[in-house]
């Protein structure tokens, strides 16, 4: 029963890593520059900043990642895509637009996702001083009760991190087909042969997250102590 169980875990942690390499691939594969693409993915989101008159938001280079800071209101986009006239980095930078309107417009899915993280950095803190706590008081006193209440604190995160990581999946679907689609679109930057090369790509950015997701599944399956009383 043990070697079926592990056998089923070590699938699913190899069938994890395919969406990543799956992503890898098409980003890489439209990755190149075009004469026929009049701007970089830094400049494509320049002027979607222009357009929108969402002049408090900036636009700059990251060593390697994508992503938007709400805090400081800065689009960050990796070298290549910043530098690249290519399918992948304009798609990746009105995403990440995207996301910057949401929060310009205040968006409460949005506003709903940020409060979760801010309180689950907090609360990753309370519930290890609990669970330490319930724990020696709980063998100090013999009160099996306490004991469950650090079992409780041990689990919490886990599902915390996987509440967090199920509500980014409607914000990215947001931020990718009902807003980075339509802009590239109605912008005229690419020409209307690369739809399908811009929904492939929005796709794989949605499925970081839905990997992310089941990631965190398992990570909870395979680290809840409840799951280790059952074995």
């Amino acid at each position: 029963m043990l070697f079926l169980i592990m056998l089923i875990i070590i699938s699913f942690v190899l069938l994890l890593q395919l969406p990543s390499i799956w992503i890898k691939r098409v980003y890489k594969e439209y990755n190149y520059s075009r004469d026929d693409i009049i701007g970089s993915g830094g400049q494509f989101a320049k002027h979607l900043i222009n357009k929108n008159s969402m002049h408090e938001v900036e636009v700059l280079e990251h060593q390697t990642s994508n992503f938007y800071d709400h805090k400081k209101k800065i689009i960050y986009l990796s070298k290549d895509i910043f530098n690249q006239h290519s399918v992948t980095s304009i798609t990746i930078a009105s995403h990440e637009f995207s996301h910057a309107k949401q929060a310009h417009e205040k968006n409460p899915l949005f506003l709903i996702r940020n409060f979760f993280q801010i309180f689950l950095f907090y609360a990753r803190f309370v519930m290890i001083v609990i669970f330490f706590g319930s724990l020696v008081a709980g063998f100090l006193l013999g009160q099996r009760w306490l004991l469950s209440i650090s079992i409780l604190c041990y689990v919490l995160p886990g599902i915390a991190e996987l509440m967090l990581s199920i509500l980014n999946l409607p914000l990215e679907w947001d931020a990718s087909f009902k807003r980075a689609h339509p802009l590239i679109i109605n912008s005229r930057y690419l020409p209307d042969d690369d739809d399908g090369k811009i929904k492939k790509i929005l796709f794989a950015a949605l499925l970081t997250y839905v990997a992310a997701a089941l990631s965190n599944l398992l990570s909870l399956v395979r680290t809840s102590p409840f799951a280790r009383i059952r074995r």
